[in-house]
């Protein structure tokens, strides 16, 4: 989520679920899809931030990468109703107060198979978050205008499944941003350009 995004310029590009104006070209795997949710979460602080976990590090898919809160619905669960809930579980944000903008366009993972539903929204700061143990190990709040300037970025071609795909990575300090994460961000700095700049910065 984006910090100080000025309501009126976010609501724009979100009243209606419109895609952005630069959107994720969605990977079709030849496997069935997993819905999986999350929320990108800004920090009303002096500059806009956006808030990552990163995941422990053990013998598991995922381990000790950095990542949005989220993760699988539940039965009967609408898709923002599962992203508010992962992020109280996994961070200890309640959905009451998040102010939610609005949803990314979904990304597909091919190798894992998951088709992911981010969805934006502001949070409180300062706010006294309770990351679960189990599932993160430290929490980043980046500022925007850090993953804004292009030199942290960079992109490769990977293979699999016989296609060539674009892998986003953004380099954060020691951290290293990619993989699905990189690839849900993208868009959304694409937007956030897009805006003026007093909307940028708060």
């Amino acid at each position: 989520m984006c910090k100080y995004l000025r309501r009126n310029a976010v609501t724009v590009h979100f009243a209606q679920s419109v895609h952005l104006p630069h959107q994720l070209q969605l990977c079709h795997c030849p496997f069935g899809k997993t819905p999986v949710r999350s929320i990108n979460p800004a920090l009303r602080q002096p500059e806009p931030h956006l808030l990552f976990l990163k995941r422990p590090e053990g013998d598991y898919r995922h381990a000790g990468q950095i990542a949005f809160p989220g993760g699988k619905r539940d039965a009967g669960e609408s898709a923002l109703d599962c992203a508010l809930r992962e992020a109280q579980e996994e961070v200890g944000l309640a959905s009451s107060d998040v102010e939610v903008f609005g949803a990314l366009d979904e990304y597909d993972t091919v190798v894992t198979g998951f088709r992911i539903s981010p969805f934006v929204g502001l949070m409180p700061y300062p706010y006294e978050l309770r990351p679960a143990p189990r599932e993160v190990e430290r929490l980043l709040e980046v500022p925007l205008r850090a993953l804004l300037d292009p030199a942290v970025f960079h992109c490769e071609q990977r293979e699999a499944f016989g296609r060539l795909l674009a892998v986003h990575y953004y380099s954060v300090g020691t951290d290293l941003i990619w993989g699905v994460t990189g690839g849900i961000l993208t868009p959304l700095l694409e937007m956030v350009r897009g805006l003026p700049a007093a909307a940028r910065q708060g």
